[in-house]
């Protein structure tokens, strides 16, 4: 496989935290065999709160899988976000994040449309439904299909070993539960033909 470099896109800041976005894309089938290990995830997914109760975790449609499978072409896009302050509390993780996170949403959704492909998007919970709860844990349809799509670890990819080995990004993690860690990495993509 040929391996293309991973490109380092815009740097975004603003008064809380600086961003960098890193891009990379590499054929589908080499992604989905060599960072796929759907047992491994699906077990950790499983012992989540979100498991079968958010639209965008697992179990997923067994169509997603086979849809999965048939494309040829995988863009990886990350944003790693470094806040100003690290001292915040990690609750305020979401606030720096909501700007990027609906940043990177609309264009791995822009770029499913262009490309007819599929699109991933980020665990845990749903950022469009707000407070309310989830549609799924009342055997509802979702709220926002147009918009919330199922994450990479919910197909069972490692976000931690793709970051690593294919975008040079080491995650982050703190060391108090209770606050944020050094940097805050999301990481979403699209699969097309």
């Amino acid at each position: 496989m040929r391996r293309a470099r991973a490109r380092r896109a815009a740097v975004t800041r603003n008064k809380a935290y600086t961003a960098v976005n890193h891009e990379i894309t590499i054929e589908a089938r080499h992604y989905i065999e060599q960072y796929r290990d759907v047992a491994r995830f699906a077990a950790l997914c499983r012992e989540c709160g979100n498991y079968e109760r958010r639209w965008c975790c697992p179990p997923l449609d067994v169509a997603l899988e086979a849809r999965l499978r048939a494309y040829t072409r995988a863009t990886l896009m990350a944003c790693v976000i470094t806040p100003d302050c690290v001292e915040q509390p990690l609750a305020g993780a979401m606030a720096l994040m909501r700007p990027e996170i609906e940043r990177l949403n609309r264009r791995v959704l822009e770029l499913e449309r262009e490309r007819d492909g599929l699109a991933m998007g980020f665990a845990g919970s749903c950022y469009y439904c707000g407070n309310e709860p989830c549609t799924r844990e009342h055997g509802l349809p979702c709220r926002h299909p147009e918009r919330v799509r199922p994450s990479l670890e919910a197909y069972g990819f490692d976000l931690e070993r793709t970051c690593r080995e294919l975008l040079g990004i080491e995650m982050a993690w703190s060391h108090d539960p209770r606050r944020l860690p050094p940097r805050l990495t999301l990481l979403c993509a699209v699969f097309y033909h």
